[in-house]
Order: structure tokens, then C-alpha cells, then sequence
């Protein structure tokens, strides 16, 4: 009997851990699974990327260690194209020759050196299939990391449904996805120090030994590895690594003084194998910069425009980061997504998860580890394991906190990639622990309420349908808004292979990629979006010394999802600010220059009466709408006034004479002040009609 029930369990892991292994690995290398949008996903982080792959060029040329094994791009390409992040590609693939290598200095460059290693030792004919190959090693190593977590989950809690939730949860968590298979960030260095310390707490708490000097040595190599790949993110690393130690502290009943003990153990190694990441880096610099202390510098300077030094020895984009307030910076992590089935079900908002639903869920769900064992008594009976897998889900909230927080600079710009953090470890936390509540309030429900089963299978087959008609409802809904959009555009021009809709009176401007077979790497480039408005006062305070407000997107991130006639298109809908607009600059760049751009004067036209009526405004500064001093006319901020002022020189009065216009001010975001040379009678004012001249 014991026999039958350990077999039955082996199976079921082998079957769990093959499962999880495969679906995660084929959807972090090709995105099987669609979890992102796959534009997207070709192009993520092709710009860091492209420093292994640089790395890769120069240690074919010149040697592994060649620059002291540093990562780096090569520039002035002859023959190079406008993208220097390409560029590296159709260098290694001997597409291009030539170019000036330009270092990067803010770490060891780990993976390039090993890579570089791998292509000397397995020359690839094809380096294109190298490159494929490596990333399929990685998104391997990544998926067996997680899937170690996923089999945990079915030991700790002997439950398939749960396993098979967080597995799920997983594949449709966007960044985890996005990052999984990259070859400058290998992902699985940051996760590594946190399966660590789990499979050694788990065969302590089996075996009751814990293998000290074993797990110091693999902590060091493990943070070793990650610190030389990268610093990024290491406070949150290092507080997911001792994660472990807090669930059993609690469930197994530790004592504070061992859980202390454990901690101070993984931390002083960590910080050991820091310090010694550190003195290499420092020797690496030292030789390739000439001496220590421009070396120290080096170090020293990446380490302040990541963190909180302050903004007046950098340029303006690090000035700008390194002088926001920690709760600007906590607030665009806030509202950043987690979890996106749009990919798959476009056009319902709904199944977009914010990290501040996912913070409800997630706050609900452990509320319900206290229920009553009256309603829920499958919970009861599992409530110690729950309320430590909730302390452990909820101290695992201060891992992607500190990063935030400690590199306010670093998270300030980078929210194009910092929400990953999110999931290293709290979501994986809190995914498992959701599927433990559901599981025990399905069962328990079941048990009291026998068609319980039947009336939930009723309930979702009536959820898929609503899903279903709300995702072709929303789509035709989309569909027309779009079209509405651009049918009242005031300007429309074709730059590249790119269509641009400027729509003033919504405030929207359209991009459309014509190509529908667009290169993916070509739409990751940056977007600059510069709105540049009639009056410089529109302006917010810290904008106003550059004279435009800053809108830059991406391109893969912004794009509509929809299953309408647009299906196919490339389209992103950007708002604009809603006050008067002189000039729009947009195109693309990258890290060496612009790629293309445009600027686009505003006409408004199309709003044009070539008349205008004065304010109803009368108190002790208006008359009718015309100034005590009568030298100012009020106008109501609308497009028509806009458009009938922007250009005008004279306003005709009503007995025919013609007064000079000596300027026009915006109070924005209500009133526009006509200034006249001449003073004019308020009998002239509200409701009279005034007309202009050009």
C-alpha cells in the first residue's frame, strides 16, 4: 500500500516536473505560448544584448581577453547602418567589417567572456545558430530553476491543481517570459541563490542535516556569478535567497535564533562573494584604464547615477532620475503589469493584471487563510503551513521593494524592464498560495453544497462565452474609435514605412506601420514624441527649460491589440496634452543617434471661423470681455479661438476700424489674452462678433 501511494507520487512529480520544464522552456525560447506580444519578444532588450554579442566580435578579432574580457559595441561601422545595436549582429555574422570598439565598463562582462569561450570552442559555421543556441541554453537552465519551485510547491502541499496554477501563472507572466532566454541579463543567475537556499532547507528539513560549508560554497559561486554578470538587482537577489529560511522558520518551527543564524550565514557570504566580484572588477579596470584610482572612479560613478547621489554631475536624463522622490519612483511600478492575456484574448482590459491588482489579490487571498473553520475547515487544517507561506509571501514584498527604493536612479528609468522584479519571488509566492486557498475552498464547498462541482463548471463554461463575445464586442468597438480617430485628423503624413494621424481635437496621435512584415528589431528602437506647445507657460515648471514636453514610447510595448480590420497593423495611440500644440517632433533613435525624424507644424485650419466673439466675463477686471484698460480682448481656450488667433495681425470692430494685435498670451488651461495696440470701447465685447485679419 505505501508502495502503490510512493510510486503513484514519483510519478506524479516526474510528470510535473516534465511538464513545467518543457511548456516553460519552449515558451521563454520561442514564446510558444504567446504570452507576449511576439514583436515584442523578438526585439526585448536587443540594446543590451548587443554588448555580449560586440563582446563576441572583438574576442573573435583580438582575443577573449582582449579590453580585459569587457563587454562593449563597436561604432563607426563602415558600411553600418543606422541601428549600432543590429550593427553587432551582421558584424559576428561577417555581414559587416571594421568599426572602433567602446568598452563598457559597469561590470566583469561574465557572459560575454563565456560565450565567447563557447564560440571557440563549438565554431558554429552559421553564428546565427550559435546565437540560437546559446539563448535555448538559457531559457533550459532558466525553466529547470523554476520548475525545481514548481515541484516544491507539489511536495510542500501534495496538490497537481496547485503546481499546475503557478505553472500557469508563470508562463502568462509577461517580464519572466521576456527575459527568460536573454543573453545579457541570464535570467537564471538572479533566481539561482534563492533555489539554492530552498533545496538545501528542503533536504535539511528531510534528512535533518544542513550541509554548511557545502551551501557557503555554492551561495558564493552563485552571487559570484550573478555580481559578474551584472550588479542589477542584487538587494532584491539577496533577500529573495533567504525567502526559504523564513517559510520553514515558521512552519517548522525554528526559533528566531536559528532563522537569524541561517540568515546571517547567506548574507555574510553574499556580501563576501560582493567584495570579492568587486576587487576583481576593480583589477579588470585597472588594467585596461592604466591605473586604481580612475578604476575606483569608474566604480564609483556607476554605482552614484544608479542610486541617490545627487543630479548636478550628470547629464539631464540621470539628473532628471536621480532627483525624482522615491514615491514617483514607486508609483510607475504601481501601475506596471504583471500579467498581460491580452496577446491572447485582445481587446478586454480586464484580463490585464497591474501589480496593484495583483497586490489585492494577493491581500485578500492571505485575509482568507483566517477563515473559519465553520466554512473553510480544509484551510484550518492546513493554516500553520498557510500563515508561513504568507509571512513568506509578504517579507518577499521588500525584495523587489529595495531596488526600487536603494537604485531609485537605475528604477526611475528603466521601467521598461524593472518590473520583472516583481516576480523574484513575491509572485511566485503569491500565485502559490492562491492556488492553495482555491483548491481548499473548491473541496471544502464541494463537501457542503454536492452540485457545488456542477454549478462552477457551469459558471466557467458561462465565463469563457462572456469572454468570448466581450473580446469581438470590444474589438469592433475598438475598430470604430480607431477609425474616428483618424477620419478627424487634422494632419497626416508617411515617414518611413510608418503612417502618423495627428487628431487635435481628441488629443491623439496615431502611428500606423504600413508593413505588416515589419522588422521587429526596427520597431524596438526608442519613439521620441516631442510636444512643443504655443506658449512655453503650458508647460510644467521643470519642462519649460527644455521648451517641449517629453512623450518617447516604445513602439512593441504601446501597440494595440485587436482581432478588427486593424488585425495584422502596427498601431499605437498616444494622448497628447490637451493644450495648443505648435509643433510635433517625432522619429526614432538609439544610444548613437537619431535613426529618423520629423517635424510636423500644426495647423488648425479646419477650425477656422476668421471671427471671434469675446468672453461673457464681467467684474471688476472685464467688461463684456474686454479689459479695464480696454487693450485686452478674453477669449474661451477652445480650437476655434486657437485657430482664428494663432495667425491673425488686426481684429475688425464693429464700425469698421482696424486695431493692430501686439501679441496673443494662453492662460492655460482656460483663457487667451489678445493684447491690442489700441484701446477699444467694451461695447464691442460679448455678444458681438469680432472679426480678424490675417
Amino acid at each position: 500500500m505505501v508502495n502503490s501511494f510512493m510510486n503513484r507520487r514519483t510519478v506524479t512529480i516526474w510528470f510535473i516536473f516534465i511538464l513545467s520544464f518543457a511548456t516553460m522552456t519552449v515558451g521563454f525560447f520561442g514564446n510558444y505560448w504567446k504570452s507576449v506580444d511576439q514583436g515584442w519578444f523578438d526585439s526585448f532588450q536587443i540594446d543590451s544584448e548587443s554588448l555580449v554579442i560586440g563582446k563576441m566580435v572583438k574576442s573573435e578579432r583580438e582575443g577573449i581577453f582582449s579590453s580585459s574580457g569587457l563587454m562593449g559595441t563597436f561604432n563607426n561601422i563602415p558600411s553600418g547602418g543606422n541601428d549600432k545595436f543590429l550593427d553587432q549582429y551582421k558584424l559576428l555574422n561577417g555581414e559587416l567589417n571594421g568599426g572602433k570598439y567602446e568598452r563598457y565598463t559597469s561590470q566583469i562582462g561574465l557572459q560575454g567572456i563565456t560565450f565567447s569561450i563557447v564560440d571557440k570552442i563549438l565554431p558554429f559555421k552559421k553564428k546565427q545558430d550559435l546565437i540560437n543556441s546559446l539563448k535555448f541554453v538559457n531559457s533550459l537552465i532558466f525553466s529547470l530553476i523554476l520548475t525545481l519551485f514548481v515541484v516544491w510547491i507539489y511536495l510542500e502541499f501534495n496538490s497537481v491543481f496547485i503546481s499546475i496554477f503557478l505553472l500557469l501563472s508563470t508562463l502568462y507572466s509577461q517580464w519572466i517570459v521576456l527575459f527568460g532566454r536573454n543573453l545579457y541579463w541570464i535570467i537564471w543567475t538572479m533566481f539561482l541563490p534563492f533555489i539554492i537556499t530552498l533545496i538545501f532547507v528542503y533536504f535539511e528539513d528531510k534528512k535533518g542535516k544542513f550541509p554548511k560549508y557545502l551551501y557557503v560554497l555554492c551561495i558564493y559561486l552563485s552571487v559570484f556569478i550573478k555580481c559578474a554578470s551584472g550588479y542589477e538587482y542584487l538587494s532584491t537577489i539577496l533577500l529573495a535567497m533567504i525567502t526559504p529560511f523564513i517559510y520553514y522558520g515558521f512552519s517548522r518551527k525554528w526559533g528566531i535564533r536559528e532563522v537569524i543564524r541561517k540568515i546571517t550565514l547567506a548574507g555574510v557570504t553574499s556580501i563576501i562573494s560582493f567584495l570579492s566580484t568587486i576587487l576583481v572588477n576593480l583589477w579588470q579596470l585597472a588594467i585596461e584604464l592604466g591605473s586604481f584610482k580612475v578604476a575606483a572612479n569608474t566604480i564609483w560613478y556607476n554605482v552614484l547615477k544608479r542610486t541617490h547621489a545627487t543630479g548636478d554631475n550628470f547629464s539631464a536624463n540621470l539628473r532628471e532620475s536621480l532627483d525624482a522622490s522615491i514615491v514617483t519612483v514607486l508609483e510607475k511600478y504601481w501601475s506596471g503589469i504583471v500579467i498581460n492575456l491580452s496577446n491572447i484574448m485582445p481587446s478586454s482590459s480586464f484580463i490585464i493584471f497591474s501589480a496593484e491588482k495583483i497586490l489585492l489579490f494577493f491581500i485578500i487571498i492571505t485575509a482568507l487563510v483566517f477563515a473559519s473553520n465553520e466554512y473553510f475547515p480544509t484551510i484550518v487544517r492546513q493554516r500553520n503551513k498557510l500563515i508561513s507561506l504568507s509571512v513568506t509571501l509578504w517579507f518577499s514584498f521588500l525584495a523587489p521593494i529595495s531596488w526600487f527604493i536603494l537604485a531609485k536612479g537605475h528604477s526611475y528609468i528603466h521601467t521598461h524592464m524593472n518590473h520583472v522584479l516583481w516576480q523574484l519571488p513575491f509572485t511566485l509566492y503569491g500565485f502559490a498560495l492562491i492556488g492553495v486557498i482555491l483548491e481548499s475552498m473548491v473541496l471544502d464547498l464541494n463537501l457542503k453544497y454536492p452540485l457545488f462541482k456542477k454549478g462552477l463548471l457551469g459558471l466557467l463554461i458561462i465565463i469563457l462565452l462572456g469572454f468570448a463575445y466581450s473580446t469581438y464586442s470590444n474589438s469592433k468597438i475598438q475598430e470604430r474609435k480607431i477609425d474616428e480617430l483618424i477620419n478627424k485628423s487634422v494632419s497626416s503624413i508617411t515617414l518611413e514605412d510608418y503612417k502618423i494621424f495627428i487628431n487635435i481635437e481628441n488629443n491623439k496621435i496615431i502611428y500606423v506601420d504600413l508593413d505588416k512584415k515589419n522588422d521587429n528589431i526596427k520597431l524596438a528602437n526608442k519613439f521620441y514624441l516631442h510636444i512643443i506647445p504655443l506658449d512655453n507657460n503650458f508647460l510644467s515648471g521643470e519642462r519649460r527649460q527644455y521648451g517641449f514636453d517629453n512623450l518617447d514610447f516604445y513602439f512593441t510595448q504601446d501597440k494595440i491589440k485587436t482581432f478588427s480590420k486593424y488585425h495584422g497593423f502596427n498601431i499605437v495611440v498616444k494622448d497628447l496634452p490637451p493644450y495648443g500644440i505648435k509643433k510635433i517632433e517625432t522619429g526614432q533613435f538609439n544610444d548613437k543617434e537619431r535613426i529618423w525624424g520629423k517635424v510636423i507644424d500644426i495647423s488648425y485650419d479646419s477650425y477656422k471661423t476668421r471671427d471671434i466673439i469675446p468672453g461673457k466675463v464681467n467684474d471688476d477686471n472685464w467688461t463684456n470681455g474686454i479689459s479695464t484698460n480696454k487693450k485686452i480682448i478674453l477669449l474661451k481656450y477652445n480650437l476655434e479661438n486657437v485657430s482664428n488667433i494663432s495667425k491673425a495681425q488686426f481684429v475688425i470692430l464693429k464700425d469698421g476700424s482696424k486695431v493692430k494685435i501686439t501679441s496673443i498670451e494662453f492662460i492655460y488651461p482656460d483663457w487667451i489674452h489678445v493684447n491690442l495696440e489700441t484701446e477699444i470701447d467694451p461695447i464691442n465685447g460679448y455678444p458681438n462678433k469680432i472679426d480678424i485679419l490675417e
